[in-house]
Order: structure tokens, then sequence, then C-alpha cells
């Protein structure tokens, strides 16, 4: 028996991909490239199909929050550096975040960069940096 769509305005389809999934692909794909992944390599090692990898980074499939854990350690990043500090924040209050109102290919760039430093006090010197000019 076929599903039946209802009409009407009501509330967003809770398994639809929303702004802040859209918004998470561009900082998935980055992580991913600057691990050395592949977008086969990462699915393999999610246990999905590489097609299923496009769909999260086109942000066109939701991922689960076990699902994101499991990104955050395969590319060696905690959840906060994969869902980004404003997306985080966005998550749990419902509001966009800063880099969907479009910081867009610079933030990408930048995050690309950011994820090849490997030394933590280097990290975190570099955010407090960008903490401090974000404020001016």
């Amino acid at each position: 028996m076929a599903r039946q769509r209802h009409g009407g305005g009501g509330a967003q389809d809770p398994r639809r991909p929303t702004e802040h999934d859209r918004a998470l692909g561009p900082r998935l794909k980055a992580l991913r490239r600057a691990a050395g992944l592949t977008q086969e390599g990462l699915a393999n090692a999610l246990g999905v199909s590489y097609q299923q990898v496009q769909k999260y980074e086109k942000g066109t499939t939701r991922m689960s929050g076990g699902r994101l854990q499991q990104t955050a350690s395969l590319l060696g990043v905690s959840l906060q550096d994969l869902l980004g500090e404003a997306a985080a924040a966005g998550f749990a209050e419902g509001s966009p975040s800063g880099y969907e109102a479009g910081a867009g290919a610079d933030a990408t760039e930048l995050l690309r960069h950011f994820a090849g430093i490997k030394d933590t006090a280097d990290r975190e010197m570099l955010l407090r940096l960008a903490k401090l000019l974000a404020k001016s």
C-alpha cells in the first residue's frame, strides 16, 4: 500500500535535511580531505556506501548522532570540530550559524588548513586569535 502524504503547512518532516545538515556537508568534505581519506575510504570505515558519504557531503541526507560521533572519531576531530562551534550552538538553539550565513568557501578553506595543524597548542592559539579578531 502506498504511503499517503498529508498536505497543509504542518511542521517539517524530521527526516528531511535542515540548514544545519546542509552546512555540515562542506565541513565534512574538508575534514575528510584534510585527513587524507577518499569518500570510499570514509564510507568503508563507517560501514556505508560511498554514495551515502556523497549525500552527507551534499547535505541531502541527515546524519544520526551516532554517525556524527563515529565520523568525528574517524577523522580525528571532536564532535564540536565536525559540527563547528556556531553550528553546535545552532543545533542546541535552533538558530542558523554564522557559517551558514555566508562564510562559505573561505570558511571551508580555513577549516581545511586548521584541520591540518597537528600541534594542539598551535590549534588553540589560532582559535584564540580567530575569536579575538571576530570581536573587533
